[in-house]
């Protein structure tokens, strides 16, 4: 469908029905949008040409008087959270998943206090807000089910609710006794839960055998298998993994060294150097992911996805002059340049599964057990000092807070000296 002249993007149809790819005033970025009319699900986007116009034309109009407002600080609390998300945003890089996190705690914030004035925001009124996310209900076959969230994940979103009134101070819009107020709260524990709430314990992310990673290896693909080999070698995040590219690797006699462009501290502080150094073991694994453009990266869902439909067109028992002819059902299909973070996730949630129906028993697990493993590895063979170099940590706090080996410690000390 050509280009409307009146209104910016292209337009175009997908199964018969229109959607909008634009860049809207106040966006960064150009997203899709299925023309749906209002209040009906993403699923109804029109089939009517003229419909789909006027609704594009009502969606511009309203991003326009959005973005006319930016600038104009109204002392209510929305309009606190709408600055701040703005700078949430502008801090952290696109890959990182704190700009979500904070706007799914400061989203309550919004939704019961928006139209307050930000003066007017107490400690009482946070602890009502905490009580209300603790207690919250989803419907689940017609029924109200309560929606468990752990100790740990209501306290963050108290303290990133917290941190809006704080960056607030230093922009002139809150008042600094305000602030100051709402950190009084004391956080949840065991002995300060909420009654009637559904909320779970503290709970600690624990290393997932490595026998279990294995067990998967052949139900994933190979480029998943080798990111997952490549982990349990060097204990590195997920994201560390998926933005590899030749280009980000220097090569020595004896080792390599993996500079990745993007990692958790760049956050916090834009001089610490991540390092990853690359024994023989996960050379052997990298070496034929080179062997491409510099600047491409490695790990390829496409790649992974052409020798998966390789594998089944082998097992092929219909004749090529019957049924479908390899490629047919996957014209026009795109792949993400590179894995995500999310995407490698649910690759190996796959992986578990086929390894199920195949009569394997194994627990849930996710990737990034895979570095509290390695991290228990690391300070079991070299001590915590090693571990932390060579897993990233910026302090030996973090290093600890992986190590699972206090309780194996705890009863090597009973059994000597108890």
């Amino acid at each position: 469908m050509a280009k409307r002249i009146d209104l910016p993007g292209h337009f175009y149809m997908k199964r018969g029905r229109y959607y909008w790819r634009v860049r809207l005033p106040g966006e960064q970025t150009f997203k899709s949008y299925a023309l749906v009319p209002e209040g009906m699900a993403k699923g109804y986007a029109v089939s009517d040409e003229a419909e789909a116009m006027e609704i594009a034309r009502r969606m511009y109009l309203l991003s326009v008087n959005k973005a006319a407002n930016i600038g104009k600080f109204d002392g209510s609390i929305a309009s606190l959270v709408q600055f701040f998300m703005a700078h949430v945003n502008a801090s952290f890089s696109s890959d990182s998943g704190e700009p979500n996190d904070f706007k799914r705690a400061n989203k309550y914030l919004v939704i019961h206090y928006g139209n307050d004035r930000v003066i007017d925001f107490t400690p009482q009124k946070l602890k009502v807000l905490r009580k209300l996310i603790a207690t919250e209900t989803r419907k689940r076959k017609g029924q109200e089910v309560p929606i468990t969230r752990s100790i740990t994940t209501i306290n963050r979103w108290i303290r990133r609710i917290v941190r809006a009134f704080k960056w607030g101070i230093s922009e002139g819009y809150v008042p600094s006794h305000t602030a100051y107020a709402l950190e009084s709260l004391e956080p949840l524990n065991k002995t300060n839960k909420i009654a009637g709430a559904s909320v779970a314990d503290v709970i600690r992310v624990k290393p997932v055998d490595p026998k279990n990673v294995q067990a998967i290896l052949k139900y994933v693909g190979p480029v998943v298998a080798d990111m997952l080999r490549l982990q349990l070698i060097t204990g590195m995040r997920s994201t560390e993994i998926c933005i590899m590219r030749p280009a980000d690797i220097i090569k020595d006699e004896e080792y390599w060294t993996y500079y990745p462009t993007k990692f958790k501290n760049t956050t916090h502080d834009e001089n610490y150097v991540r390092e990853v150094i690359l024994g023989k073991q996960a050379q052997a694994i990298i070496s034929p992911y080179l062997l491409r453009n510099h600047e491409d990266f490695c790990f390829k869902p496409d790649e992974s996805e052409k020798t998966r439909l390789a594998a089944i067109h082998v097992k092929r028992k219909t004749p090529m002059n019957q049924g479908n002819k390899p490629g047919v059902k996957c014209t026009g299909k795109e792949y993400c340049e590179r894995y995500y973070a999310d995407t490698y996730y649910r690759a190996v949630q796959r992986g578990i599964s086929a390894a199920r129906k195949n009569g394997i028993q194994l627990p849930d697990w996710h990737p990034h057990q895979i570095r509290h493993t390695v991290t228990d590895k690391f300070s079991k063979q070299v001590g915590e000092f090693k571990a932390k170099a060579a897993l990233g940590h910026k302090t030996l706090d973090a290093t600890l807070i992986y190590r699972q080996i206090e309780r194996e410690n705890a009863i090597e000390i009973a059994k000597k000296l108890g």
